[in-house]
C-alpha cells in the first residue's frame, strides 16, 4: 500500500531496514540475504549492495554467516529521536492503559507530511490481536483509525490538499488509491469531523475495525471550518491514539466507552506537551 518518496536507493534501503525491523518484532530473528530478497521483492544484487552500504554506516549488522539484523547505529539515532519528539514514555503508558482496559490492541500514530507512521503499539490480553498495523508501517493520511483522526482534525483546506497529493501519488490500481476514492472513506471522514472521533469501518481489511482520537500539537486544538493552517514546524507534532479490534468489538455501547478512554488519554498527552513547551 505504501509508496515512498525521494531517492530510489534511499527508498530501497528503507525497505530493507523495515524488513529487518519486522523480523525482529515478529520472530526475534535475523534474516538471510535470500530471505531479505523475498521479503523486499528487490533483486538479490540490489539487496546485497545496500546491505554493505548500511553496514558501513552502522545501520545493519551481519554475523559472518550471512544473517543480518538492525545495527547499533540505530540505537543512537533512536535515543536522539526520543528527545526530539513527544514524551514516548508517557505515550507508552497511555497505550498500556488502553490495552489493559479494552483487551484490544492500541496504537500511537504520528503525521509525517502526507503520510501517517505507526510509532508504537501495545497488545491487550483479549481474545483477538490486530495484526493489520505494525510499528513502522506507513500509510497515506486518512487510511486507518489514527491516521483518519489526524486528517479529520486538520483544517479542511489543508486536509483536502493532503488528500489530493496522495490521490496523485497512489493510482487507481493500488489499494490505497481505491480506498481514498471510495464513498465509504468519504463518509468515515465526514463522520470523524462531526464527532471528533474517527472510526475505520474495515476499509483496509473487512473485519479489522479501529477508532482513533487526534492528539494535537502543543497550544493547538482540533481544527474547525475556517481555521488557519497548521504552521510547518508544527505539522510533525500531530499524533493520534487508536484502538483496533474486530467489527463486533467496536459497536455501541462499547465503541463510546473506548472513545471516552481515548479522549481522556489524548487530552492528558496534549496537556503534558503544553506544560513542557
Amino acid at each position: 500500500m505504501q509508496r515512498n518518496y525521494g531517492n530510489r536507493s534511499f527508498r530501497r534501503a528503507a525497505v530493507i531496514l523495515d524488513a529487518l525491523a519486522r523480523a525482529q518484532e515478529h520472530i526475534g530473528a535475523p534474516l538471510s540475504l535470500t530471505r531479505l530478497t523475498e521479503e523486499t521483492g528487490l533483486a538479490k544484487s540490489t539487496v546485497h549492495r545496500l546491505l554493505r552500504a548500511l553496514q558501513d554506516v552502522g545501520l545493519v549488522s551481519g554475523d559472518g554467516d550471512g544473517q543480518y539484523v538492525l545495527g547499533r547505529g540505530l540505537v543512537r539515532l533512536g535515543r536522539l529521536a526520543r528527545g526530539a519528539h513527544r514524551d514516548l514514555d508517557a505515550i507508552g503508558d497511555a497505550l498500556a492503559r488502553l490495552a489493559a482496559l479494552t483487551g484490544d490492541t492500541s496504537f500511537y500514530t504520528e503525521r509525517s507530511g502526507t503520510i501517517a507512521v505507526c510509532l508504537m503499539r501495545e497488545d491487550g490480553n483479549g481474545p483477538f490481536r490486530n495484526n493489520v498495523l505494525a510499528v513502522g508501517d506507513r500509510h497515506p493520511l486518512g487510511i486507518g483509525g489514527g491516521s483518519l483522526a489526524i486528517l479529520a482534525a486538520l483544517p479542511p483546506a489543508e486536509a483536502a490538499r493532503i488528500t489530493e497529493e496522495n490521490l496523485r501519488a497512489y493510482g487507481d490500481d493500488t489499494e490505497a488509491g481505491a480506498i481514498l476514492r471510495s464513498e465509504r472513506y468519504a463518509r468515515a471522514l465526514h463522520e470523524a469531523r462531526s464527532t471528533g472521533r474517527a472510526v475505520n469501518p474495515g476499509l483496509v481489511v473487512d473485519e479489522s475495525w479501529a477508532v482513533g482520537v487526534a492528539v494535537p500539537p502543543p497550544g493547538r486544538t482540533s481544527a474547525s471550518e475556517g481555521a488557519e493552517p497548521v504552521p510547518d514546524d508544527e505539522r510533525e507534532a500531530w499524533g493520534a491514539l487508536s484502538v483496533a479490534s474486530i467489527r463486533s468489538r467496536l459497536q455501541e455501547p462499547r465503541l463510546s466507552q473506548i472513545t471516552a478512554a481515548l479522549r481522556k488519554e489524548a487530552a492528558a498527552l496534549a496537556e503534558r506537551a503544553r506544560s513542557a513547551s
